[in-house]
């Protein structure tokens, strides 16, 4: 389990292998959730470059045009 202590300003550590884990650094926004007793803490600006490489790449390549017709013929669906 990882754990912080809370400052008498209501500052908290956030466990090096969380920061790790989310790629998180000095400078990084976060929003805090309350749910019943439990606080969720997410971060929120992480940038667009970010996604880059998390899908593969695809075997062909699709116009703009093409992917337009693609999605109109789902809504049709």
């Amino acid at each position: 389990m990882l754990q912080s202590i809370m400052t008498s300003r209501g500052q908290i550590t956030i466990p090096a292998e969380i920061r790790e884990r989310l790629h998180l650094s000095s400078g990084n926004k976060l929003e805090f959730l309350l749910k019943d007793d439990q606080i969720i803490m997410l971060p929120i600006n992480k940038s667009i470059r970010g996604l880059k490489g998390i899908l593969p790449k695809p075997d062909i390549a699709l116009t703009c045009e093409e992917m337009n017709e693609i999605i109109k013929d789902v809504g049709k669906i």
